[in-house]
């Protein structure tokens, strides 16, 4: 992932599933905070500095 968006910061779903298909890509100054996550979602809270 480093090569395809270097300095974007990313998360999946591959930890709660080897087939993992959702992958959620974010620059600064956003930051993204994975809630749950399982073979068909992803709940996360996005939070932008100053906003």
């Amino acid at each position: 992932m480093a090569k395809v968006c270097p300095g974007w910061n990313f998360t999946s779903n591959h930890q709660s599933n080897d087939d993992g298909r959702i992958v959620i890509i974010w620059k600064d100054p956003a930051s993204v905070r994975v809630l749950h996550q399982s073979k068909q979602s992803v709940t996360c809270e996005v939070s932008i500095a100053n906003k």
